[in-house]
């Protein structure tokens, strides 16, 4: 009976151990990243966001032209 207790105890010590030393710094790594990965696209969204409007009004500034229809002939 007492060797069983040891046991247990020292299993459960070592799954507590690989879980402080082993996963929880890969969770908090992933959760950086992620959060690191999600501050850079808010600040591509807002420089994409910024350059939009400086490219629409040039668009509206030039008239449509019609273009001229030429006829190719054909080069022997």
């Amino acid at each position: 009976m007492p060797w069983k207790l040891i046991i247990t105890v020292l299993v459960l010590f070592f799954i507590a151990r690989f879980v402080l030393r082993f996963v929880l710094p890969v969770i908090r790594v992933t959760r950086q990243a992620q959060s690191s990965i999600n501050d850079l696209r808010s600040r591509m969204e807002a420089m994409q966001q910024q350059q939009r409007p400086s490219a629409q009004p040039d668009n509206k500034q030039r008239p449509a032209v019609d273009g001229e229809y030429i006829d190719y002939e054909e080069v022997k």
